[in-house]
């Protein structure tokens, strides 16, 4: 019986405290912690954006890291992930069409293979030893960076040309640094040099998704 009174006791108390809490809350609204996720909120358009960014450019450098890899080793599987690599530039070409137009879609997809066209060719050059055309295969490179970030900044002035720059050299320099890494069997190299590459890509992505939202607030 005694047992039972005490239990009843530190309930009642218990549901006093509840009571008494909620009272306090209510009372001081400002003292209340809103959960990080909802004061960083962002609409439903601008996270799909977002997301659709980030899967398409990772995927186009895991596909042109597997389509450089099977070059590489002369693997069969080579012409597989060249069609696998071409359906992902379209795909990135898809998602600029409806804020920029088909020709800015077009444009920007023939730049991506090209880009996909120099890193075959550097493969080659690079694996035959030809220093004067590894020489003229990076230039073109850097050329074909250069359209890329004019492509970028001629469609949206929100854009910084130092910021694109910074980001795509790293992401151009840590693949053609997984490339030589494979040729010379480097096998941790490689995966280090990927891995860089991959986060160098994420954040390139970001950097674009946010300038479509700013210069497109009507539409997120």
């Amino acid at each position: 019986m005694q047992t039972r009174s005490v239990i009843i006791t530190v309930v009642f108390f218990a549901v006093l405290g509840g009571f008494v809490g909620y009272a306090v809350s209510q009372k001081n609204p400002k003292e209340r912690r809103e959960p990080t996720a909802l004061k960083a909120s962002i609409s439903l358009n601008e996270f799909n954006l977002r997301e659709t960014m980030r899967k398409l450019l990772s995927e186009h450098a895991v596909a042109t890291h597997t389509y450089v890899s099977a070059v590489i080793d002369n693997h069969p599987s080579f012409s597989t992930s060249a069609n696998r690599l071409v359906k992902n530039v379209e795909d990135i070409g898809g998602v600029f069409e409806p804020f920029y137009g088909k020709d800015f879609s077009e444009q920007l997809i023939a730049l991506l293979r090209e880009h996909a066209i120099i890193e075959d060719l550097f493969v080659q050059t690079f694996k035959a030893n030809n220093k004067p055309n590894l020489r003229e295969t990076l230039n073109r490179w850097e050329k074909n960076k250069k359209a890329l970030i004019d492509l970028l900044l001629n469609a949206n002035s929100n854009l910084s040309r130092n910021e694109l720059t910074d980001v795509l050299e790293a992401v151009i320099v840590s693949l053609k640094d997984s490339s030589r890494a494979r040729l010379d069997k480097q096998w941790q190299k490689e995966l280090q040099s990927f891995d860089r590459a991959y986060e160098h890509i994420i954040r390139l992505s970001d950097i674009i998704s946010k300038g479509v939202v700013k210069q497109f607030p009507d539409r997120f």
